[in-house]
């Protein structure tokens, strides 16, 4: 009897806990992409987030301290519609079983995701949009996100078909270096878009992954995607490449953390390449004396242009890495 009973109250006690709702406190340095990466493993889900917290979240990009979200189920049929592979998956080890073959897929160095969304920099000149957003369906929606619908103005004369896939981007700030001057505007990628129906000069599309909020008047181009090298490591590199960060997608007054964006003014022209992986630090002079440098963290480069790289951080020791700090080339990729 006692035995059943003690069933029966955990069963009761699991379905109590069952219906309650997960609700995050928000800490210093959260960002709703954090949150999402904690709660779904899926930074790309931060949409669910903030949906259910509307009332609390008036613009996703500020959440405050001390402020309390629920964090909702995703429904299944929504949740396989977002992408999962923001970060190259580890190399899994497989014991070799007799007389079987086993064929391991090759892994990218950099997830294409995490590259695409990352943005890049270049001069105005050299990036022609495709296309325009210019309405909503249904009209009025002042953000779009995951699963909206939008109109764009080119259609069956400028040779769209159903199901062709662009990028959604919105021209940033421009970004100067004390060594190199103007380095060209930062774009800024905030999804993509797949092509719904078609019409002679408009075409109807779905929101598909959102980076960030997207808006009517925002631009259209093809996915241009750098070529990501597959199955390689990192190794000691050779090449001497020093650079400074001079530009942090984060404002100054936010705190950096690993998988944030920041843009180094070396690139193509100083032999840059995509993978590879740069040292942080800060030089320090007391009393007139340099000291050791103080290492603050590690970067690794997701897209390369002429002037200037896109890269996130792999790695943070200090909350206070700023524009102007120091990074020197460490490792490369090699297969």
């Amino acid at each position: 009897m006692k035995e059943k009973i003690g069933r029966l109250f955990f069963i009761i006690s699991i379905a109590f806990f069952s219906q309650a709702k997960r609700e995050h406190v928000v800490k210093k340095g959260d960002t709703l992409w954090d949150i999402a990466g904690y709660y779904y493993n899926n930074p790309f889900a931060w949409v669910a987030i903030w949906k259910e917290n509307m009332d609390k979240i008036k613009d996703p990009h500020w959440i405050y301290p001390g402020q309390i979200f629920v964090i909702p189920e995703i429904p299944p049929e929504e949740a396989i519609r977002i992408p999962k592979e923001v970060y190259p998956l580890p190399e899994v080890k497989k014991v070799p079983v007799p007389e079987v073959l086993v064929i391991k897929p090759p892994l990218p160095a950099l997830a294409p995701d995490l590259v695409l969304s990352s943005g890049f920099v270049d001069y105005i000149e050299n990036v022609k949009p495709f296309a325009k957003i210019i309405g909503t369906e249904p009209k009025g929606i002042e953000n779009l996100y995951y699963f909206q619908k939008a109109y764009i103005d080119k259609g069956k004369i400028d040779g769209l078909k159903e199901n062709d896939v662009f990028v959604v981007y919105r021209i940033g700030p421009s970004i100067k270096s004390k060594k190199k001057g103007n380095l060209g505007n930062y774009f800024k990628i905030l999804g993509k878009i797949k092509v719904l129906k078609v019409d002679e000069n408009a075409s109807l599309v779905e929101v598909l992954p959102s980076y960030d909020l997207i808006h009517v008047n925002d631009l259209v181009m093809p996915i241009l995607l750098p070529e990501i090298p597959y199955d390689v490591k990192i190794v000691p590199s050779q090449r001497k490449i020093e650079a400074k960060i001079v530009y942090r997608t984060k404002k100054e007054e936010e705190v950096l953390k690993p998988f944030e964006i920041v843009i180094i003014d070396a690139g193509l022209e100083d032999g840059v390449k995509i993978g590879d992986l740069f040292e942080i630090y800060r030089e320090k002079e007391i009393k007139g004396l340099k000291v050791p440098y103080v290492f603050l963290g590690t970067l690794q480069v997701l897209n390369v242009k002429k002037k200037a790289s896109t890269c996130y951080l792999r790695s943070v020791t200090r909350e206070d890495i700023k524009l102007g700090d120091n990074v020197r080339l460490v490792g490369e990729v090699s297969k």
